[in-house]
C-alpha cells in the first residue's frame, strides 16, 4: 500500500487532517482524566474554604500556658498579605498565612509578642523546673475485690493482659452483654475472674457472684447474606470467653463453664468442619478444626437469644476491580459538638472533622463507582461517640473498615516536623502494612508501616479494621495542604484505592480454586 506524507497533501486539507487529530486527542484525554471538577462528591465547603480575618490567632498553647517542657510550639495564624513578627524578627508563614515557632524556654515567664499588620498578640509561657521523680517502681496497685461483678455494656470492649491503655498484650474484645466476675481494681481499670483488666467505663459493678455457666447444645452453621458461618452454643450465662487461632484449629474458652452439649455435625459452607471438646475444673475449651478450604475474613463473638455465637467472616471472591458483593464501612472520625483537631485557624478554618467528612465522601463514592456497598458512619456533620460507632460498624460485619482521620501532637513537639500519614491496627496488621504502602505510594508520601495502638475503631476481630491519619493537622504547611479541595479529593480517592488493591491481593480467586492468606488472622496471645 502506498504511504503519502502529510505534506504532501493540499493546505485545506492538511488543516483540516490537524484539526480532527487535535479534536480526536483532546476527546480521548477527556475520556481518560476526567478532571476532579466533573465529580460530584457532594463536599462540604466548610472543609475547604477558608478567608483569614484579618487578625492574629494564636491556636495552640493559648496566649497563657504552663509547662515543664524544655521547647513549645506557638501555632497560628495572621493576614497572610502582610509579615509576621515573632518579638521583632519575622518569622515564617505559609500562603494563608499559617505559621509554628518552636520557641526555647527558661525557667519562670517566657514572653513572646507576635505583630502583624498594626496588630499584636503576646503569649506568656511559664516553665515550670522538671520533675525530678522518686526513682521508684511504676507498677500499678491492684486493689483486691470480692462480691462484685459486672455486664459488659459495649461491643468490642477493650481487654488487656495488664492495666495498661495501650498495652501490646491487646486480647481478644469481650462481646455486649458478657457477664463476669471482678476481682479487683486499680484507678482505671478492674480486673476480671482471667486475671485480665478490662476499663472501669465498660460496665457497673454490681454486688453478687456470677453463677457457673451451663452448655446444653452446640451446632453449626453455615454462611448467612453477611458471609458469616457461625459455632452456636446454647448457654445458661453470657460467659467470660478468649479465642485464637493457630495452626488450623481455632480455641474458644468459655470460662466458668462446663458442656453438658454433644458436639455438633458438620455442615457446608461453614469455616469449621469439626469439634471436640475439654472440660476443665474451671472453664470448657472447644477445638475448632477448620475446613480445608476455610478463608476466613475475621472472627467475632456475640450474644445472641442464649446463644454464645462465634462468627466467622468468609472472604469474597476477586472480581477484577469490581467490587460487586462487597461491604465496605467509612468512618469520618469526630463531627458535630466534637471538631477534632484544629488547624492554625482555628474555629475560622477548617476543622479536622470537616476534613475528614470530605476524604471519606470521596473514597465512599469512588467504591460505589466500583460497585462495592459503602456505609458510613456520618455522611454530615453530625455528632457520634466512639462507643456507638463500634456498635455500629460491628452489627454491620463487612468486608473492610477504614476509619479517616487527621493528626496532631502535643504543644511541647516541634510542629514544623511531625507531618506524614500514619496507619493503624489493634489487630489486623497485615491489612494495615498493605493499606499503608499503597496509600502512601499513591499521594508521594514515605511508607512507615502499620502501627499497634488500641483503638476503639480498629479493636473489631470480625473483619481487617485500619484507621488512617492522613496528615498532621497541627503542621502548617500540611494544613495549608489539607485545606485544599484537591488535596481532599486525593487523599479520598487515594483511600480508596488502596482498599480496593487489598482486596484484589487478599480475596479468593475460585476460578484458579486457590486460597487466599487470612487477612485477619488473630495470634494465640
Amino acid at each position: 500500500m502506498k504511504k503519502y506524507a502529510i505534506g504532501s497533501f493540499p493546505t485545506s486539507v492538511r488543516v483540516f487532517v490537524v484539526i480532527i487529530a487535535l479534536c480526536t486527542a483532546i476527546c480521548t484525554m477527556a475520556y481518560m482524566s476526567p478532571s476532579f471538577a466533573d465529580i460530584d462528591y457532594g463536599l462540604d465547603p466548610a472543609g475547604y474554604t477558608y478567608e483569614n480575618p484579618h487578625d492574629i490567632i494564636i491556636r495552640g498553647p493559648g496566649l497563657t500556658y504552663t509547662t515543664r517542657g524544655e521547647h513549645v510550639s506557638i501555632y497560628g495564624a495572621c493576614d497572610p498579605d502582610y509579615p509576621v513578627y515573632m518579638n521583632g524578627t519575622e518569622i515564617q508563614k505559609t500562603k494563608h498565612g499559617f505559621f509554628a515557632e518552636y520557641v526555647p524556654l527558661v525557667q519562670g515567664e517566657n514572653s513572646f509578642t507576635f505583630t502583624n499588620n498594626g496588630k499584636s498578640k503576646t503569649v506568656v509561657i511559664t516553665k515550670k523546673a522538671s520533675s525530678t521523680g522518686s526513682g521508684g517502681s511504676s507498677a500499678v496497685t491492684v486493689k483486691e475485690l470480692s462480691g462484685k461483678y459486672l455486664t459488659v455494656k459495649n461491643n468490642n470492649a477493650s481487654r488487656m493482659t495488664a492495666p495498661d491503655a495501650d498495652s501490646k498484650a491487646l486480647m481478644f474484645p469481650l462481646a455486649k452483654g458478657t457477664v463476669v466476675q471482678v476481682t479487683g481494681e486499680t484507678d482505671d481499670y478492674y480486673r476480671l475472674a482471667d486475671g485480665s483488666f478490662i476499663y472501669k467505663s465498660t460496665g457497673e459493678l454490681m454486688d453478687g457472684s456470677v453463677a457457673k455457666a451451663v452448655v446444653t447444645e452446640t451446632r453449626l452453621t453455615p454462611a448467612d447474606a453477611n458471609r458469616c458461618s457461625s459455632f452456636r452454643l446454647r448457654i445458661s450465662q453470657n460467659a467470660l470467653y478468649d479465642y485464637y487461632s493457630e495452626g488450623g484449629f481455632g480455641y474458644l474458652t468459655v470460662y466458668n463453664a462446663s458442656n453438658n452439649a454433644k458436639m455438633p455435625d458438620s455442615v457446608k459452607n461453614c469455616a469449621v468442619k469439626a469439634v471436640s471438646v475439654r472440660n476443665d475444673a474451671d472453664k470448657c475449651v472447644y477445638a475448632l478444626k477448620y475446613a480445608d478450604d476455610a478463608a476466613i475474613n475475621g472472627y467475632s463473638v456475640s450474644f445472641e437469644n442464649g446463644y454464645l455465637v462465634l462468627s466467622f467472616k468468609h472472604k469474597v471472591t476477586k472480581q477484577g476491580g469490581d467490587l460487586s458483593g462487597y461491604v465496605i464501612h467509612i468512618d469520618a472520625g469526630h463531627g458535630g459538638s466534637d471538631p477534632g483537631a484544629l488547624g492554625a485557624a482555628a474555629m475560622s478554618g477548617p476543622t479536622e472533622a470537616q476534613i475528614n467528612l470530605n476524604m471519606a465522601k470521596v473514597a465512599a463514592e469512588v467504591l460505589r463507582s466500583r460497585g462495592a456497598t459503602v456505609i458510613m458512619t456520618r455522611d454530615d456533620d453530625s455528632t457520634m461517640g466512639l462507643a456507638d460507632r463500634a456498635y455500629l460498624v460491628a452489627g454491620e460485619m463487612p468486608d473492610f473498615s477504614l476509619s479517616i482521620h487527621n493528626n496532631s501532637t502535643a504543644y511541647e513537639g516541634d510542629y514544623s516536623k511531625r507531618a506524614g500519614l500514619e496507619t493503624y491496627y489493634s489487630f489486623s496488621k497485615e491489612a494495615a502494612d498493605f493499606f499503608d504502602a499503597k496509600i502512601t505510594s499513591q499521594l508521594g508520601a514515605g511508607a512507615s508501616g502499620g502501627r499497634y495502638k488500641n483503638l476503639a475503631m480498629t479493636r473489631a476481630t470480625g473483619f481487617p479494621a485500619v484507621l488512617v491519619e492522613v496528615d498532621y493537622i497541627s503542621n502548617p504547611n500540611s494544613y495549608e495542604w489539607l485545606i485544599e479541595k484537591k488535596s481532599q479529593i486525593a487523599a479520598g480517592t487515594a483511600a480508596a484505592d488502596a482498599v480496593t488493591a487489598y482486596f484484589e491481593k487478599y480475596a479468593v480467586d475460585e476460578a484458579e480454586g486457590t486460597r487466599a492468606p487470612r487477612a485477619a488472622e488473630i495470634s494465640k496471645l
